[in-house]
């Protein structure tokens, strides 16, 4: 199964080798990542809130869709462009996001993190939207004064600050009905079986979506199509 997205980038994945177009990221996404990710893919969608198990290699594929989804877009080209202080060109962007990819795959088999699926379901008037950029990364920190508000600062956090922070959350919609998080291995285990989403967190979920994201391929709810 290869995931197509529409892209205001065009040909996010083409390179230029030696002043001709190469397509060879593109196809190697497809077959080491996308193609090992397709039959998790299709069980989870006709599962559903029943999925209750996962093999160690469905992990492992899962784990690497989650690297390439985080990098390979817009959002993520945007970060790059404000980081080097500059727009990069395509095959300096394609440079960092083949290594970010690896770095965080390669991390995740040192340290294993958890995995812990969500669902909408039973809540049907709610689903997961999925964009160009559709992976949320979250930190936390505990304070110990609590604040009823907080102030948002944009920031560039190097890649492995966030993977070596104690608490942190990759989260990806996998389905409209099933979304699942990554993070450190912090407490018990978490199951298998999607734990419900309650719909005012669904909203919130997709909001962050739709926030940096600017085409949509998913649209699940009125909100979305206006």
């Amino acid at each position: 199964m290869r995931i197509y997205r529409a892209s205001t980038l065009g040909d996010l994945y083409i390179r230029n080798v030696n002043g001709m177009e190469d397509d060879g990221i593109e196809d190697f996404l497809g077959r080491q990542i996308e193609d090992d990710y397709a039959h998790l893919a299709q069980r989870i969608r006709n599962e559903r809130d029943k999925f209750a198990n996962i093999k160690l290699e469905e992990g492992a594929a899962l784990l690497r869709f989650v690297a390439s989804q985080a990098v390979r877009t817009p959002a993520h080209l945007q970060c790059v462009n404000t980081q080097a202080g500059r727009p990069v060109g395509k095959n300096d962007f394609l440079q960092v996001m083949l290594r970010q990819t690896k770095t965080m795959c390669d991390f995740w088999v040192k340290n294993p993190p958890y995995l812990r699926f969500f669902t909408t379901l039973p809540f049907v008037e709610e689903r997961f939207i999925a964009g160009d950029s559709p992976v949320i990364i979250l930190q936390f920190w505990d304070n110990p004064v609590w604040m009823p508000t907080d102030e948002p600062k944009l920031r560039i956090t190097d890649l492995t600050d966030i993977l070596t922070h104690p608490k942190y959350e990759i989260s990806l919609p996998l389905s409209p009905y099933v979304a699942v998080t990554v993070h450190p291995r912090v407490g018990p285990a978490p199951s298998l079986l999607p734990d419900t989403m309650e719909p005012p967190m669904v909203r919130r979920f997709n909001k962050m979506i739709r926030n940096q994201s600017r085409i949509f391929i998913l649209a699940r709810d009125k909100e979305s199509l206006n």
